[in-house]
């Protein structure tokens, strides 16, 4: 069931939407600011070209289809395949994230006890309750759908009433909600989209500090604790000196002057002088040659 309240300004609709058309509500975003009159608007659908964009990019966000993430799964009723389902906490954070917490509301229309019974051995309940929820956006479209909730073997009336209101209103605000696009839940229906994703893989993201609201004292305290200590590294040993490489082993002799010379200092160095005396009298053959060719 949808209808519209106050302007006739379905989603789909060429009625100007209160909060694009003469002034914004109080209490929705600020005061009440006047449209300027410089604003141009399009003669088919009298919407100004500010809020024609807002209004195609909202529809097209509302065409998406939910991710793997968003999606649990439960036992169907008498032991059958397993049902998808949007939970109703994640499909309030979507309405938040959509329209904004204070772009939509919800209005208990009826909320009806069809049933309370109570066994007359065990004193067990069982209950059964009916409630209609409208919800509205900022603009007075509004859709509303049917929610039930059931409770079986409960203790006490107490306990089978409040199980069955609380299940019966989250079941009307998702089934409302979902009048709104597939974003909103409406793609569950179709089986295939709801085999395929379930495939997809749902990675696994760690919670963070940052994303958590601390109380004040909390947060006070954690600012003036004193920070740990860097943990400091183990002390390096030095490494140890290298070693000269070996030196090497002296070559076999084999000349037996040489041994001798060895023997002899004084022998050792006449033999060097008469090696180098040879030397200088070749070289000097050599020059001689040279400059007589």
């Amino acid at each position: 069931m949808s209808g519209s309240g106050g302007h006739a300004g379905a989603l789909h609709s060429h009625a100007l939407p209160a909060y694009a058309g003469d002034y914004f509500p109080a209490g929705h975003g600020g005061a009440s600011t006047a449209r300027s009159e410089l604003e141009e608007c399009d003669p088919e659908t009298g919407l100004t070209l500010w809020t024609a964009t807002r209004l195609a990019t909202l529809q097209a966000k509302l065409q998406q289809r939910l991710g793997p993430e968003y999606l649990s799964q439960r036992p169907g009723p008498g032991g059958g395949p397993k049902l998808t389902y949007l939970e109703g906490w994640k499909a309030i954070d979507l309405a938040n994230e959509i329209f904004g917490f204070n772009g939509w509301s919800t209005s208990v229309v009826s909320l009806d006890v069809d049933y309370l019974d109570v066994h007359p051995e065990t004193g067990k309940c069982q209950c059964g309750v009916s409630a209609i929820v409208r919800i509205t956006l900022r603009d007075g479209t509004y859709h509303e759908d049917v929610g039930y909730g059931h409770a079986e073997g409960a203790r006490g009336k107490h306990a089978a009433l409040e199980k069955c209101k609380k299940e019966a209103i989250t079941d009307s605000i998702k089934r409302g909600l979902k009048t709104f696009g597939r974003l909103l839940g409406n793609c569950l229906y179709d089986r295939q989209y709801a085999r395929d994703v379930l495939r997809m893989p749902v990675p696994n993201v760690p919670l963070r500090s940052d994303d958590l609201h601390r109380h004040a004292d909390v947060v006070a305290h954690m600012g003036t604790k004193r920070p740990r200590p860097e943990a400091r590294a183990p002390p390096t040993r030095a490494a140890p000196p290298a070693r000269a490489p070996p030196a090497p082993k002296p070559a076999p002799i084999d000349d037996e002057a040489e041994l001798w010379c060895q023997d002899d200092p004084e022998a050792a160095t006449m033999a060097l002088e008469l090696e180098l005396e040879e030397d200088l009298i070749l070289r000097e053959s050599q020059l001689a040659q040279e400059l007589d060719e």
